[in-house]
């Protein structure tokens, strides 16, 4: 099943490549954007051609499928090597332990070092 949906995504970007560079442009040039005043804001409309309808088509296929990919991945849980555990990792018996901190403040040494004369 998944491959089928990879398999339609695939060609969906492949007709959305072709037909795109098939087209030609809606506008004459930059300058006749500006300079005409009968023209539309988004160039002038017509007829819709079978390029653009399969364009669309193609479009919208490529989104269904990027959403139904995006889910399928996003559910699936990762296989890993490594087991998942819930308890602490246990220490060795004979591995040595560092010194822990306390929160006492430091004491003084108790025999100072003799004072030269």
């Amino acid at each position: 099943m998944i491959g089928f949906v990879i398999f339609l995504h695939v060609i969906a970007c492949l007709t959305i490549i072709f037909i795109v560079l098939l087209q030609t442009g809606k506008g004459s040039e930059m300058g006749a954007v500006f300079g005409s005043a009968s023209s539309s804001v988004f160039g002038p409309t017509g007829p819709t051609t079978i390029l653009t309808k399969i364009t669309v088509g193609a479009a919208i296929l490529f989104m269904v499928t990027s959403m139904i990919l995006t889910y399928n991945f996003s559910q699936r849980s990762v296989k890993t090597i490594v087991p998942k555990t819930k308890t602490a990792p246990q220490t060795p018996a004979n591995a040595p332990t560092l010194p822990t901190q306390s929160n006492e403040p430091a004491k003084a040494p108790t025999n100072p070092l003799p004072q030269s004369k």
